[in-house]
């Protein structure tokens, strides 16, 4: 309701409850103004939409490719590249939790 109040930085509201998976960073790569992470997902299901958290940075999955094909989810062991919505200053080896919008 209030979310035109909200102020910039303040994305880690948006996610609540328990994380529905985790990825493992392999690397990271720069399209544009974007991060590509390619990953491998540890547990859990990863869809298109959901929320990515480090920390207190959170950003949005844009999409998602496994084998130059585009895929809208991933299961465990899955190696899959994500385009997110901003930097989250992710590393190598940073387990990333997954959430729903």
């Amino acid at each position: 309701m209030f979310k035109f109040f909200k102020r910039k930085g303040e994305d880690e509201k948006d996610v609540t409850g328990k994380p529905v998976g985790k990825v493992k960073v392999e690397s990271i790569l720069k399209v544009g103004f974007r991060d590509v992470i390619i990953c491998e997902v540890l547990e859990g299901i990863v869809k298109v939409g959901y929320k990515v958290k480090k920390g207190k940075k959170v950003a949005g999955i844009v999409s998602m490719e496994r084998e130059h094909k585009k895929i809208e989810f991933a299961i465990p062991g899955d190696r899959v590249g994500m385009m997110l919505e901003k930097n989250i200053n992710a590393e190598k080896d940073d387990i990333l939790e997954v959430y729903l919008v």
